[in-house]
């Protein structure tokens, strides 16, 4: 009977040892699968660290580039706006809020992108570059090759031209010309309207100093009151055709108005060039030998 209760004894010790040694391995198992699931785990999340804040940087990129893009596209929309109501009202009958209702936007996107009226109204102005500035600045240069004259009759006409023919640049240069007063909020735009002139001045006198230069020619007038002279009447031809754009052809009518500009400035006498002095390097023949005769005026002695 002893024996008996021995043998079971020891074979429940036994059963005990054999379910702890398999209890264990299991333990070990679980803590290898552990160790193996919290190194992957490490491995993910320290080598993808590196990646995510580059998703996101890309992300808002892409985000700060749409908002940039929307920003302008709203802004265009408003300068649009503006131009064909400034043209059909006048630029003092026309408010910010008909100007935001009219882009599809507030009151208060206008305000975002400019500062009042004025501040819309010169953006219109630098979007366009007013045909009179662009072609003073070229005229101006002091890298043209070859007939002085010749590229200084091509630039003005080229203004002439794109003025006749850009629809957009038409209505700018109606609307500055005729649609603007220089009171209240506008009266900042005279100064603006000052300095382009005086701007375009400068750079005519530029050139045709330059061209005179090359001709061998001596004006008969200061440089300077050319340019004045000159601006004046391509500025009164223009303004002039705006208001019946049908009356006349402004391209040719400007080019044979200037070219017997020029030649009372001495480029040109009788439909030639004048002849250059002994010695004068100036013997290439201009486009102006065509130009309408007129009567040389007499050198100042200033």
């Amino acid at each position: 009977m002893g024996n008996m209760q021995d043998g079971h004894a020891f074979s429940f010790r036994a059963a005990k040892q054999t379910e702890r040694d398999q209890g264990g391995r299991k333990n070990l198992a679980a803590t290898a699968n552990d160790r193996e699931r919290a190194s992957l785990h490490t491995f993910v999340h320290v080598y993808s660290q590196p990646f995510e804040p580059l998703v996101k940087f890309q992300r808002k990129l892409h985000l700060a580039r749409r908002t940039k893009e929307e920003a302008q596209a709203t802004r265009d929309r408003l300068i649009d706006a503006a131009e064909l109501l400034f043209q059909s009202q006048g630029v003092s009958q026309t408010s910010l809020q008909q100007i935001a209702e009219r882009a599809g936007a507030t009151r208060g996107a206008v305000y975002w992108h400019f500062k009042d009226k004025a501040d819309l109204f010169n953006a219109m102005m630098e979007r366009v570059t007013l045909p009179f500035e662009e072609a003073a600045r070229a005229a101006g240069r002091d890298d043209q090759v070859g007939d002085r004259l010749a590229a200084f009759e091509r630039v003005i006409v080229g203004m002439l031209r794109r003025t006749a023919t850009d629809e957009q640049v038409h209505r700018v240069f109606d609307i500055a010309m005729h649609m603007v007063e220089y009171t209240g909020e506008m009266a900042s735009l005279r100064h603006r309207h000052l300095a382009a002139r005086e701007s375009c001045i400068a750079d005519f006198t530029r050139a045709l100093t330059l061209a005179a230069r090359h001709a061998d020619v001596r004006l008969p007038i200061p440089a300077r009151a050319a340019a004045q002279g000159l601006h004046a009447l391509l500025s009164g031809f223009v303004q002039n055709w705006l208001l019946e754009p049908s009356a006349f052809d402004l391209v040719r009518a400007g080019r044979r108005s200037l070219r017997v500009y020029l030649a009372g400035l001495g480029f040109g006498d009788n439909g030639k060039l004048p002849q250059p002095r002994a010695g004068s390097a100036a013997t290439r023949p201009s486009t102006l030998s065509r130009c309408i005769s007129t009567d040389r005026i007499r050198p100042s002695e200033g």
